[in-house]
């Protein structure tokens, strides 16, 4: 009686915790990302997860899609009922986006048995409205390694290396009894070790002591010859390699490398957001080339097709003395 207590006794603390490092993608347990409504896009990938080499995707894994490290998607558990698949799980992922193009999707795998964050080699090109694979033929996707990235648990507890992610912010607990880190940086100053730390350490924010952060902004000194970075842009392009730099390192914030810099998700052929350029019937971005009445493109007038007297473009019929 009593080894079956106590067996039960153990199994209910390995239960409670074999599984503390859950990652927060999906916490309700309903398959979609949890702020969807943020984003005006959305398509789809459908996945079969491979571990050296092998599906051992089981009940209880997870998945999410990711774009530079924010969460996107987060994968729907499906068991396959029939064809190839038949009896193995896939994830049916909703991914979402405010861009039209352009960004690159990376997936992240948890195995529930072995409670281990798996990063995934394959990344996808994100287009809206897309629809990539199907339970019949889906996305092959192989796990390259265990995640070292920083990610929380559903508890909101930090795994993995978050310390590039730490807030740089005045520890006001700490310093309480001098009113906080405005008073304590008064009366002894930064360098100053109080309980085991530099006032610095405990109030980087008023000892000025928070790395700066990176900005990202267009350069229009550089671009002065062109107006700034709109004309830039709207002459060259963002791929141009101008003075040394791309037109879109010199430009982040007009060619939308600035994250959400662009609300509609809409670029011109130029890369500019809600630009206006539009490319000619050749192809070429803020081009001068017409299509004539007969289906023919350039930019020579001179040549453009016209009605002969039947009123047909193009045509040959020449009309006589006599009419």
């Amino acid at each position: 009686m009593y080894k079956a207590y106590l067996k039960s006794f153990l199994l209910t603390c390995l239960l409670s915790f074999s599984f503390a490092a859950v990652p927060d993608w999906d916490c309700d347990g309903d398959g979609v990302l949890g702020n969807y409504n943020d984003y005006q896009n959305n398509g789809s990938v459908t996945a079969a997860v491979f571990v050296d080499g092998a599906n051992l995707v089981s009940d209880g894994d997870l998945f999410a899609a990711f774009v530079d490290g924010e969460q996107r998607g987060a994968g729907a558990l499906t068991e396959v009922p029939f064809g190839p698949y038949a009896g193995t799980y896939q994830f049916l992922t909703l991914i979402y986006s405010n861009a039209a193009s352009g960004e690159t999707i990376s997936f992240k795998y948890y195995d529930s048995e072995t409670d281990t964050v798996y990063d995934i080699t394959e990344t996808t090109p994100w287009v809206s409205d897309m629809i990539e694979g199907s339970v019949l033929d889906p996305v092959v996707l192989n796990t390259s390694g265990v995640t070292s990235d920083c990610y929380d648990d559903c508890q909101g507890t930090n795994h993995g290396d978050c310390s590039s992610t730490e807030v740089c912010e005045d520890d006001d607990v700490a310093t309480s009894a001098f009113g906080g880190c405005a008073g304590a940086v008064a009366a002894l100053g930064c360098d100053f070790v109080f309980g085991g730390s530099t006032i610095g350490e405990l109030c980087p924010e008023t000892c000025e002591q928070c790395p700066e952060e990176e900005v990202c902004e267009d350069d229009n000194d550089a671009t002065t010859a062109f107006g700034g970075c709109a004309g830039a842009v709207a002459a060259l392009g963002c791929d141009f390699n101008f003075g040394g730099s791309l037109i879109s390192e010199l430009c982040p914030d007009t060619c939308g490398e600035c994250g959400d810099g662009c609300a509609s998700g809409i670029f011109d052929c130029a890369g500019v957001c809600d630009g206006t350029s539009i490319e000619d019937c050749a192809g070429v971005c803020n081009g001068t080339a017409v299509e004539d009445e007969c289906g023919v493109c350039d930019d020579d007038s001179s040549n453009d097709c016209v009605q002969d007297c039947n009123g047909d473009w193009g045509g040959t019929a020449v009309e006589d003395e006599c009419g």
